[in-house]
């Protein structure tokens, strides 16, 4: 563990490292407390209100905007589900892009999600995804918590992976996921299209292949 200052740990935090970072040392790093000053003077008391938290899955869950569902933010994924899905999604981890945390590394990876769904009229998987990235943009997400089991749900219906990691994740038995039941579609990690436009070609195929299946 790298030994910092408070002050060092808020800006550190801040500036998001956490391409060099590992991630528990990022995790330590946001929840650290500060300093604690010599003489504090009197402030009038604030009152927030914390995200709400469950015991069975140790995620915070958000309401999303203008659809019947919510995400589950843990440490090691995300989890959409709700009443208005024909189908749950997991997803990658939150990323730190600008000191603020967001799904997925990028806007250009963002939109080009929005264009997939778009372009083959998947009307559910948009208002979806939109509804994701406006909760994202229009205040900053909680920290994820240091520990994460698997969604109480999570085989409540058919399940679209984001990616090789977590589809690999979900058919280990001793993984968070404790090899889920669920039907299981997987696709491309939109970084993977973004970066490299050949493979732009096989993620539409898979996408194409989901939504004859569950769409």
């Amino acid at each position: 563990m790298i030994a910092l200052h408070p002050n060092q740990q808020t800006a550190l935090a801040l500036l998001g490292y956490k391409l060099w970072l590992p991630r528990a040392e990022l995790a330590a790093l946001r929840v650290a407390p500060p300093a604690v000053p010599t003489t504090t003077p009197e402030a009038p008391a604030v009152v927030t209100t914390a995200p709400v938290a469950t015991a069975a899955s140790d995620a915070t869950i958000l309401p999303l905007p203008g659809i019947d569902a919510h995400v589950h933010i843990a440490r090691d994924y995300l989890f959409l589900s709700g009443d208005a899905l024909r189908c749950n999604w997991l997803l990658p981890p939150l990323w730190s892009e600008g000191g603020r945390l967001m799904p997925f590394a990028s806007e250009g990876e963002r939109r080009l999600l929005l264009a997939l769904f778009r372009a083959s009229d998947s009307d559910e998987a948009l208002q979806l995804f939109s509804a994701l990235f406006a909760l994202a943009h229009a205040a900053p997400l909680p920290i994820p918590t240091a520990d994460s089991a698997s969604p109480a749900d999570i085989d409540a219906k058919p399940l679209l992976v984001c990616g090789e990691a977590l589809h690999a994740a979900l058919v280990q038995e001793n993984s968070t996921f404790g090899k889920a039941e669920a039907k299981a579609y997987n696709f491309l990690h939109p970084y993977l299209a973004y970066n490299d436009p050949s493979q732009k070609n096989t993620l539409w195929r898979q996408w194409v292949e989901i939504k004859r299946n569950l769409f």
